[in-house]
């Protein structure tokens, strides 16, 4: 019998915390990359994600403007860490793709609108890949938003963002969070997420 709920909980009620699989696409791909070979499965992640991460990391300190020394510093303590402490689970598929929201998010400070398009392909794929955690770039999201209402309301100079910008970053936020219910279980992820955190019974 597949069990509905975890035996190991951090909540002190009773049932204890709901079991769903929340990441069922991760699991697949792991159990896909590494059904053969073991090793050989590992160097099939950890090559994209370590390039994607490394690329993205590059390109954000660019957009930043860092200098070329701390371009290369940052790149390369990130290689060692990334490779001492990479293992087959879910939580390494979400380097990246937390990476490439602030990278869409500083290019849209850049005024090049049309990336935060990738917003809600970002929701669709981490609901999916670790639903568990999907707080988290819906904890990003609404800081970008919070931090550019303010400028458009107070600081009123000429990085602060029009009304129209506004509201695509709340439209791309939202529908974000739309496109994470196209899950196995539907808006049960976000139960799941409120119940772990001990906010809802």
């Amino acid at each position: 019998k597949i069990p509905t709920h975890s035996d190991i909980s951090f909540k002190n009620s009773s049932p204890a915390l709901e079991w769903i699989s929340h990441s069922w696409l991760a699991d697949i791909i792991i159990y896909v990359s590494s059904s053969a070979d073991i090793r050989i499965g590992t160097l099939l992640l950890i090559i994209p994600i370590l390039s994607s991460t490394l690329a993205l990391l590059y390109l954000i300190q660019t957009n930043l403007k860092c200098s070329k020394f701390a371009i290369w510093t940052t790149l390369t303590i990130a290689t060692l860490l990334l490779i001492s402490f990479f293992r087959l689970h879910p939580l390494t598929f979400l380097i990246p793709l937390l990476l490439i929201l602030f990278w869409s998010y500083l290019n849209w400070r850049e005024n090049s609108k049309k990336h935060i398009l990738i917003w809600p392909l970002v929701f669709l794929l981490w609901a999916n890949i670790a639903g568990g955690f999907i707080f988290i770039p819906a904890f990003f999201c609404i800081a970008v938003l919070v931090a550019e209402i303010v400028r458009f309301l107070f600081l009123k100079d000429k990085f602060s963002p029009s009304f129209s910008d506004i509201l695509g970053l709340i439209g791309a936020f939202l529908l974000g969070i739309i496109l994470s219910f196209i899950y196995l279980n539907f808006i049960r992820i976000w139960f799941y997420v409120f119940s772990f955190a001990g906010v809802m019974e």
